[in-house]
Order: structure tokens, then C-alpha cells, then sequence
């Protein structure tokens, strides 16, 4: 993606990270979004979100940062159709509480039930305090990834 670095400044002051907290079994939540029950409506979906990463990465490289909210409530919604279980009662309500109070979109990362939501939000130090949740700044590193030496017993 080539985006200018006003282009970044603004993705990373809109979106940050929001710990929801929990624990779940992926490899069962995974399994059943893989199951063959109703493949075409699943593969319908899942098109859908990857058409969602093209439009994103349009955007960005345009300028319009101010459009991931829309595009990331999208492809949440239509993950949520995937298979029951991937959202859950809590996550919902956090999620709702977060629009109701002027986040755009985001979406829960990972295989469903727990972890981090991603929201997007033009003032995080004022949405934060009305989730009651820990949260994470968003930063972007264009290098890839990393590792970093993680005390005596890692060595490369």
C-alpha cells in the first residue's frame, strides 16, 4: 500500500485497539466456519470481506483515511453472518456502546469471541474512558515483520 505519511498519521490516530478480554477455543470457533454446511452463502461472505481489503487499501492510497470506520463495520458485520459464536453478547455491547458514542466501525480481530476489537474513533481519549477498556495505540511499521530479542534466553 502506498499511502502518504499524513495519509498514516491519521489511520494511526483513528484506529486503536480495545481489549476485551476472554478465552475461547479457536481451532473449534475455526473448524466451524470451515464446516461445508452452507459453503456458497459462506464463500458469498467471505469474497465480500476480501472486496473490502481492495476498497480499503483504494482509500488509503486516495487519502481517505476517514473511511476505514465504514469499510471495517462492513466486513464485522458480514464475519458475523460467517458462523455463530465468532461475536458474543459482551462484544456486542461494547461494540454498540463504541458507535453509540462516535466510533465509525472497527471489528473484533482473530477468530471470534475474545481478544481485541479494532475501533475507529476521532478521539480515543475520549471514547476509551466510556468503554472501561484498556487499549492499545495503533502504530504502523512499513519494514514488516520483526523480532526483537526477548532477554537472554532468545538468541536468532
Amino acid at each position: 500500500v502506498h499511502i502518504r505519511a499524513d495519509t498514516v498519521e491519521s489511520v494511526e490516530h483513528h484506529l486503536r485497539f480495545y481489549y476485551v478480554g476472554g478465552t475461547r477455543d479457536a481451532n473449534s470457533l475455526l473448524e466451524r466456519q470451515s464446516a461445508d454446511e452452507d459453503r456458497p452463502r459462506k464463500a458469498k461472505l467471505i469474497a465480500a470481506m476480501v472486496g473490502a481489503v481492495d476498497t480499503l487499501r483504494d482509500e488509503l492510497e486516495r487519502g481517505q483515511a476517514e473511511s476505514i470506520g465504514a469499510i471495517l463495520d462492513e466486513a464485522w458485520r458480514k464475519k458475523r453472518e460467517l458462523v455463530s459464536g465468532i461475536t458474543s453478547d459482551r462484544i456486542d455491547e461494547v461494540y454498540e456502546r463504541a458507535l453509540q458514542h462516535g466510533a465509525t466501525g472497527g471489528k473484533l480481530l482473530g477468530a471470534g469471541q475474545t481478544g481485541f476489537l479494532l475501533l475507529c474513533h476521532p478521539n480515543h481519549d475520549e471514547l476509551a474512558p466510556k468503554l472501561g477498556l484498556k487499549s492499545l495505540p495503533l502504530r504502523i511499521d512499513f519494514s514488516g515483520t520483526t523480532l526483537t530479542e526477548i532477554g537472554a534466553a532468545y538468541s536468532a
